[in-house]
């Protein structure tokens, strides 16, 4: 354990003691004779990191939990149409916006089809409005007993044809401006591009991946509780983790979901937390771990490092009155880092103890 992490423990730079068994004399210089007290038993100078303080801190603490970052939204962008990449106008890691073009597709028939979309559409409209002023005449010369009623009848089912005509070329006219849409690739929400698999000039088919967009504002932690310990988590729990490849990079997050099911493989339930990253502190696809923080209480701590559990059961070396004496102590739950321990019997805040 590094010694500056305890620090914090200890109340004075220097501290000696009279130990019968111990000849140390930490920063001396071998040949050097450790000075002797009045009744002949060696002096041991400790200095500060040797020894710390109980202390009465904030405990929280669980069931350990591992898994990988992911960004809660990714989209995979695919391609609707067959065609040629004509342009591309991003590279991965840059930042988009939410609607930036990123690529654009070159699909002739799209074209073609739009065209000849809008041209029916402009028929249908005009042969429409013939028929609609030919049921207006029509019912005028009824009027006058120029023309029969079935006469007018026809003219109104012909106007109602030219209706159903004009609605059927302005859903053609609407698909090929859809599909027209579609060679234009834009981004689905501001974010980074994480991948993509296309170059200028490809040949593609539709259905084959263009572009990944990621939100690296906020991640997902995926990982899986082993079931004996489901009962430990709930959503809305906080659970400390610590990302690989930064020792002291420690990352808070919040459990949002619990899948109600065991995995019948590796019987462990699926839990899913929330991490907020609006500095882009933390990578996507990083692996972490930590724990749940089932247990939240005040509790008595000491440096993990002090218990000594070689001799069958747990014990510190307690400083008083200028002497050491190892004392039996009663041992609680860790904390998430590992580096304090609860003690939950043998000790009381503010007794000294070697480290």
């Amino acid at each position: 354990m590094n010694r500056s992490s305890f620090s914090r423990f200890a109340p004075t730079p220097l501290l000696m003691l009279a130990l019968p068994i111990l000849y140390l004399l930490p920063g001396c210089t071998g040949g050097e004779t450790p000075p002797a007290a009045a009744n002949g038993e060696a002096i041991t100078l400790l200095r500060a990191g040797d020894y710390t303080v109980a202390y009465t801190g904030q405990l929280d603490a669980g069931p350990l939990i591992s898994g990988t970052l992911v960004a809660e939204r990714t989209a995979h962008l695919k391609s609707e149409l067959n065609g040629a990449v004509s342009s591309v106008a991003v590279r991965p890691g840059e930042r988009v916006r939410r609607g930036q073009l990123l690529l654009t597709l070159s699909v002739p028939t799209v074209g073609v089809q739009t065209t000849v979309g809008r041209s029916s559409e402009r028929a249908a409209q005009l042969a429409a409005d013939i028929a609609n002023r030919d049921v207006g005449r029509m019912k005028s010369l009824l009027a006058n007993g120029a023309v029969s009623r079935s006469e007018l009848e026809q003219a109104e089912a012909h106007a109602e044809l030219s209706l159903a005509q004009l609605d059927d070329a302005r859903a053609r006219r609407s698909a090929a401006e859809a599909d027209a849409q579609r060679t234009r690739i834009v981004a689905p929400f501001s974010g980074i591009v994480l991948a993509r698999a296309v170059n200028a000039g490809d040949i593609i088919q539709a259905g084959d991946p263009l572009v990944t967009v990621i939100d690296p504002t906020c991640l997902e932690l995926e990982a899986g509780l082993p079931a004996s310990h489901a009962a430990s988590a709930r959503v809305g729990a906080t659970i400390v983790l610590r990302v690989a490849g930064g020792a002291d990079t420690v990352a808070t997050a919040r459990i949002v979901r619990i899948l109600p099911a065991v995995d019948p493989t590796t019987r462990q339930v699926r839990v899913i937390a929330s991490i907020g990253n609006a500095h882009d502190q933390y990578l996507t696809g990083a692996f972490v771990e930590g724990r749940i923080a089932a247990v939240s209480r005040r509790a008595l701590l000491i440096p993990s490092v002090a218990v000594d559990t070689l001799s069958g059961g747990a014990s510190v070396a307690k400083i008083a009155a200028g002497t050491v004496r190892h004392v039996p102590v009663t041992v609680g739950l860790l904390t998430p880092d590992g580096l304090s321990i609860e003690i939950l019997s043998g000790l009381r805040t503010g007794d000294t103890i070697l480290t």
